[in-house]
């Protein structure tokens, strides 16, 4: 049964109908959901935002290895969370205002 979604334009090639966009759907990995989930319920009644590196790799041609996980508060409560972050997950990074530095490594190291 046909659905529309996509065309055939030639022999084993196919592609998105005029007039339509993909949709962009964020799927959070479960790292980031327990994350969320966390700071919820350490503080239910702040508004925040959480995302990670992994919900771009569709757009990307070489994918790099670079886990990036980035929680977005109001600025009255970013030292809280730090704090909250580097108490809930030693041993991780926990940047609060990231320099670029801290954002490129020496490839040679590794």
């Amino acid at each position: 049964m046909a659905t529309g979604r996509l065309v055939k334009i030639g022999w084993g090639e196919y592609a998105i109908p005029e007039g339509t966009k993909p949709r962009f759907l964020v799927r959070p990995r479960e790292e980031a959901l327990g994350i969320g989930r966390a700071l919820k319920e350490r503080y239910p009644l702040v508004d925040f935002c959480i995302w990670d590196s992994f919900c771009v790799v569709p757009f990307m041609l070489h994918v790099p290895n670079v886990n990036i996980t980035v929680v977005d508060v109001e600025r009255d409560l970013e030292s809280t969370f730090f704090d909250a972050l580097k108490e809930m997950y030693p041993g991780h990074s926990v940047l609060p205002h990231p320099t670029k530095e801290e954002f490129y490594w020496n490839e040679e190291e590794y």
